[in-house]
């Protein structure tokens, strides 16, 4: 379920401390959605995926804003858009999984 590589992009036009810089924000947006899918999945984080979140004020944003030590090397808007992002990604991935069980008592 956990995703190894979702984007390999090379930074070719950049100097070193620009390339360090942007890799170092991957670094820790790539650690962030991975901590907050394997909450989501081993249900440590309950999130209601049929309704939509106000994310700004959501007990999620707000707790990795303060405790998670990844974002504190990430903009607000990174660390939101991450989140949105799990959880978008995670939506839809439970959708796919509803569609192929039912293909697969179908067959």
């Amino acid at each position: 379920m956990f995703m190894i590589l979702t984007l390999k992009y090379k930074l070719n036009k950049m100097n070193k401390q620009q390339r360090e810089i942007i890799e170092e924000i991957m670094w820790h947006t790539t650690k962030v959605y991975n901590t907050v899918l394997y909450e989501i999945e081993k249900e440590e984080r309950k999130i209601n995926l049929k309704e939509s979140l106000n994310f700004i004020s959501s007990k999620i944003y707000k707790e990795y804003r303060i405790k998670n030590w990844h974002s504190k090397y990430l903009h607000s808007h990174t660390l939101l858009e991450v989140i949105k992002n799990v959880i978008s990604n995670y939506k839809s991935y439970k959708e796919l999984e509803k569609m192929y069980e039912k293909k697969k008592k179908e067959i």
